[in-house]
């Protein structure tokens, strides 16, 4: 199966940007960045879910908010990285809204 993401992130350095493709590159994923701190990335392996991805773009870039959206072909998924709110409202429209 095929797995396919999309990660927004936001305040990416030039050293985060070739550490995020070093870790796409290295992993065999696929990737598309021509939108700000946006990347589509794509998993032929099926190797990473969206925990996985979040996991280790959270290693790169810590500390920042992001979101990381799965889209394949059975489902879809996402998960976060929230600072900053400590009433939880980041993430509520995902899920009141995202899966209905």
């Amino acid at each position: 199966m095929k797995r396919r993401y999309i990660i927004c992130l936001q305040n990416l350095t030039e050293e985060h940007n070739n550490k995020l493709r070093e870790f796409f590159k290295s992993n065999g994923l696929g990737w598309w960045h021509w939108v700000g701190d946006t990347w589509f990335v794509t998993d032929s392996s099926d190797k990473f879910s969206a925990g996985d991805i979040r996991n280790k773009v959270k290693e790169i870039v810590p500390g920042e908010r992001f979101v990381v959206v799965e889209i394949n072909e059975k489902s879809d998924t996402w998960a976060g990285v929230t600072t900053n709110d400590p009433e939880k409202k980041m993430f509520s429209w995902f899920k009141k809204v995202w899966k209905k």
